[in-house]
């Protein structure tokens, strides 16, 4: 059942909708100077300049990066950094390896597509083993290109 508005603006549960109001900048306000290329001028001063664009895990020299304050916190923020980084390339090279089986298959050549499969297996394997995807996300990419490559002879 779709809950329709009542009579008097109420929704059907009796609960009267939240106004949305829109936020004004005043007219002279940094945020409102465009420059003709349409961008704030404080953002396109910021990434104009050489080495002021923040990559990723970008540490910020002379400012804490987190609001942690224990010695336990800060180890914490560091581990977490690492291990996102660590995963961000294994993510990656997951990612790679069945973009090459999904190149070998769009070839039409039969024997680089199950070879470049064996080596995504083992690839697909560890990732799931990891942590990284679930066991049932990599039983069904392994699937699914197994149906592919075996598709293509018939």
């Amino acid at each position: 059942m779709i809950a329709t508005a009542g009579a008097g603006g109420r929704s059907a549960c009796g609960f009267r909708p939240r106004r949305r109001v829109p936020v004004r900048t005043p007219r002279d306000s940094p945020a409102r100077a465009l420059t003709a290329a349409g961008t704030p001028l404080i953002l396109r001063a910021f990434f104009q300049t050489p080495g002021l664009a923040p990559g990723p895990g970008t540490i910020y020299p002379n400012r804490s990066p987190t609001l942690a304050n224990s010695a336990q916190a800060k180890k914490r923020v560091r581990q977490a950094e690492k291990a996102r980084q660590h995963n961000a390339s294994l993510r990656s090279t997951f990612r790679t390896y069945v973009k090459k089986v999904i190149a070998a298959i769009a070839t039409g050549d039969k024997s680089k597509a199950e070879t470049a499969y064996q080596e995504a297996s083992s690839i697909i394997d560890r990732t799931a083993r990891k942590g990284l995807i679930h066991a049932n996300k990599a039983a069904r990419h392994k699937s699914r290109l197994a149906g592919h490559i075996k598709a293509m002879s018939a």
